[in-house]
Protein backbone atom coordinates (compact mmCIF):
# COMPACT_ATOMS: atom_id res chain seq x y z
CA UNK A 1 0.00 0.00 0.00
CA UNK A 2 1.39 3.51 -1.11
CA UNK A 3 1.48 6.59 1.00
CA UNK A 4 0.91 8.55 -1.86
CA UNK A 5 -1.16 7.57 -5.34
CA UNK A 6 -1.28 9.11 -8.13
CA UNK A 7 -4.86 8.17 -9.05
CA UNK A 8 -6.02 7.64 -13.51
CA UNK A 9 -8.66 7.53 -14.72
CA UNK A 10 -9.24 3.72 -14.61
CA UNK A 11 -8.87 3.92 -10.59
CA UNK A 12 -11.60 6.38 -10.91
CA UNK A 13 -13.85 4.28 -13.03
CA UNK A 14 -13.20 1.18 -10.79
CA UNK A 15 -14.28 2.73 -7.37
CA UNK A 16 -17.45 3.63 -9.26
CA UNK A 17 -17.93 0.38 -10.64
CA UNK A 18 -17.13 -1.55 -7.59
CA UNK A 19 -19.23 0.29 -5.23
CA UNK A 20 -22.34 0.09 -7.56
CA UNK A 21 -22.18 -3.73 -8.05
CA UNK A 22 -21.46 -4.06 -4.74
CA UNK A 23 -22.80 -1.73 -2.53
CA UNK A 24 -26.01 -3.50 -1.51
CA UNK A 25 -24.47 -6.63 -0.53
CA UNK A 26 -21.12 -5.60 0.79
CA UNK A 27 -20.08 -3.23 4.07
CA UNK A 28 -19.26 0.24 3.32
CA UNK A 29 -15.85 0.23 5.02
CA UNK A 30 -14.93 -3.31 3.53
CA UNK A 31 -15.68 -1.69 0.01
CA UNK A 32 -13.19 0.83 0.71
CA UNK A 33 -11.16 -1.52 2.54
CA UNK A 34 -11.24 -3.43 -0.91
CA UNK A 35 -10.75 -0.77 -3.41
CA UNK A 36 -7.77 0.05 -1.69
CA UNK A 37 -6.04 -2.70 -1.59
CA UNK A 38 -6.93 -3.49 -5.66
CA UNK A 39 -5.80 0.04 -6.20
CA UNK A 40 -2.90 0.07 -3.71
CA UNK A 41 -3.84 2.87 -1.97
CA UNK A 42 -4.54 4.19 1.61
CA UNK A 43 -8.35 3.71 2.76
CA UNK A 44 -8.03 7.67 3.67
CA UNK A 45 -7.11 7.97 -0.14
CA UNK A 46 -10.56 6.45 -1.37
CA UNK A 47 -12.31 8.01 1.05
CA UNK A 48 -11.12 11.81 -0.48
CA UNK A 49 -11.91 10.48 -3.34
CA UNK A 50 -15.24 9.05 -3.08
CA UNK A 51 -15.66 12.99 -1.49
CA UNK A 52 -14.80 14.37 -4.54
CA UNK A 53 -16.98 12.25 -6.48
CA UNK A 54 -19.83 13.25 -4.55
CA UNK A 55 -18.79 16.91 -4.51
CA UNK A 56 -18.79 16.67 -8.59
CA UNK A 57 -22.38 15.07 -8.92
CA UNK A 58 -23.85 17.24 -5.93
CA UNK A 59 -22.71 20.18 -7.97
CA UNK A 60 -20.66 21.51 -4.87
CA UNK A 61 -23.33 20.99 -2.28
CA UNK A 62 -21.45 18.23 -0.63
CA UNK A 63 -18.16 16.45 -0.22
CA UNK A 64 -14.33 18.40 -1.16
CA UNK A 65 -13.76 20.47 -4.15
CA UNK A 66 -10.35 19.08 -4.89
CA UNK A 67 -11.51 16.93 -7.71
CA UNK A 68 -9.46 15.76 -10.89
CA UNK A 69 -10.66 15.79 -14.38
CA UNK A 70 -10.26 12.36 -14.31
CA UNK A 71 -12.38 11.67 -11.52
CA UNK A 72 -15.64 13.86 -13.48
CA UNK A 73 -15.31 12.28 -16.81
CA UNK A 74 -15.20 8.72 -14.72
CA UNK A 75 -18.60 9.79 -13.30
CA UNK A 76 -19.76 11.02 -16.51
CA UNK A 77 -18.70 7.95 -18.87
CA UNK A 78 -20.65 5.36 -16.24
CA UNK A 79 -23.53 7.79 -16.17
CA UNK A 80 -23.87 8.21 -19.51
CA UNK A 81 -23.42 3.93 -19.92
CA UNK A 82 -26.09 3.40 -16.96
CA UNK A 83 -28.86 5.57 -17.93
CA UNK A 84 -31.55 4.01 -15.55
CA UNK A 85 -28.98 5.63 -12.60
CA UNK A 86 -29.55 8.84 -11.59
CA UNK A 87 -27.55 11.57 -10.30
CA UNK A 88 -28.67 11.20 -6.94
CA UNK A 89 -28.75 7.82 -7.01
CA UNK A 90 -25.15 7.52 -7.63
CA UNK A 91 -25.16 10.05 -4.23
CA UNK A 92 -26.87 7.90 -1.82
CA UNK A 93 -24.40 4.72 -3.28
CA UNK A 94 -21.43 6.75 -2.78
CA UNK A 95 -22.40 7.77 0.58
Amino acid sequence: MKLHHNWNYSDNLLVINFFYRHYKSVDYELLIKKIACEIGTTVSSVKLKISNMIYILSNGNYGHSNYSEDSRLALFEFLDKNRNVSLNHLIMILK
